[in-house]
């Protein structure tokens, strides 16, 4: 039953990471739509972006939709990263503002590497979660 705690904490940990990005970036909804103008993506889609976040973080605080919560969080640390991967191709390096005004740090090969990290933990929801 060690699996089941280690599920649990994983889910947690991923349901409150991105819970708290989500209520970030909502209460400076202004600074991320710069930093999405800044990735070359359409500042308009700056609400849906931390509305899939509290998505996620709820289903994946819910046991039997925590497979569902991982697969969203998966499909959107893939979309970031894709962005920030195309961003450091162009040299560019805009702040990341992944977590609203709580945290504001150049993008780099250290965001991909935590996007990755995050990915994998998600992916062990996927495949032993509920």
């Amino acid at each position: 039953m060690t699996g089941d705690w280690v599920l649990l904490f994983v889910r947690l940990l991923l349901a409150a990471t991105f819970a708290v990005a989500a209520l970030s970036k909502l209460a400076d909804l202004a600074a991320f739509r710069q930093t999405l103008r800044e990735f070359g993506v359409p500042a308009q889609i700056a609400p849906l972006i931390p509305l899939a976040e509290l998505a996620a973080a709820a289903l994946l605080a819910i046991p039997g939709t925590a497979r569902a919560g991982a697969l969203v969080v998966v499909a959107l640390l893939a979309g970031f990263s894709s962005e920030v991967a195309a961003a450091l191709a162009r040299g560019q390096a805009p702040d990341c503002r992944c977590f609203g005004p709580l945290q504001s740090t150049k993008i780099g090969p250290r965001t991909l590497a935590r996007n990755a990290a995050l990915a994998a933990a998600a992916m062990l929801v996927v495949v032993g979660g509920s």
